[in-house]
């Protein structure tokens, strides 16, 4: 699983180092409504999670997103876990 930085550097073409939680995705220069759709196709298949509309219209922050996606893993990891119980 690659790294969410990582990830993000690689999409939006920044350096790894610019994003810190407080940057703001559309504030990125190569940021535009089709890399921003990349983005989250991207993170879907990475962290192999689902992200509901409301959660989509959420991803404002570099922060936000990578919150969002530790609670899915460790959501997932929880259901995985009471499933075997």
């Amino acid at each position: 699983m690659r790294d969410f930085k990582d990830l993000t550097s690689g999409i939006f073409a920044c350096k790894r180092d610019e994003l810190d939680d407080n940057v703001i995705l559309t504030d990125l220069e190569n940021w535009d409504s089709l890399k921003h759709m990349e983005y989250i196709i991207s993170l879907e298949k990475e962290y192999n999670i689902s992200l509901t509309g409301d959660e989509i219209a959420s991803l404002k922050k570099i922060g936000t997103v990578e919150a969002l996606i530790k609670e899915k893993l460790k959501g997932a990891k929880d259901s995985k876990n009471a499933n075997r119980g």
